[in-house]
């Protein structure tokens, strides 16, 4: 199966009544651009701390990848680009690729 078009993710802090609207529009097959929220911006900030944030851009555009591969990528110490990228990962910005590896799936991100 091919992948999907990588575009443009925001990233931003959404109410409740947002994303439920999203949803709704979801279920009504409407084209939605890809977006990535976060219930409040204490926990957006937790998340995507700067060295995070020059992660993804640095990831967006590329192959699925080794977590050896994003430190050298970022250029930074393998154990703290692991601690960053298992965030990522359990905040559901990153993907695992079995047998591939981590992707940021979108070619570019922009931060609300």
């Amino acid at each position: 199966m091919a992948e999907k078009e990588k575009r443009t993710v925001t990233i931003s802090v959404s109410c409740f009544d947002d994303a439920r609207a999203r949803l709704a529009n979801a279920f009504e097959w409407k084209h939605q651009e890809p977006r990535i929220t976060f219930a409040t911006l204490d926990l957006m900030r937790l998340t995507l701390t700067p060295r995070r944030q020059e992660l993804l851009q640095l990831m967006a555009g590329h192959e699925a990848m080794s977590i050896l591969a994003v430190a050298r990528l970022v250029s930074r110490d393998v154990n703290s680009v692991h601690d960053d990228v298992q965030a990522l990962l359990v905040a559901g910005i990153l993907e695992f690729r079995e047998n591939k590896g981590v992707i940021f799936p979108y070619k570019d991100l922009y931060i609300e």
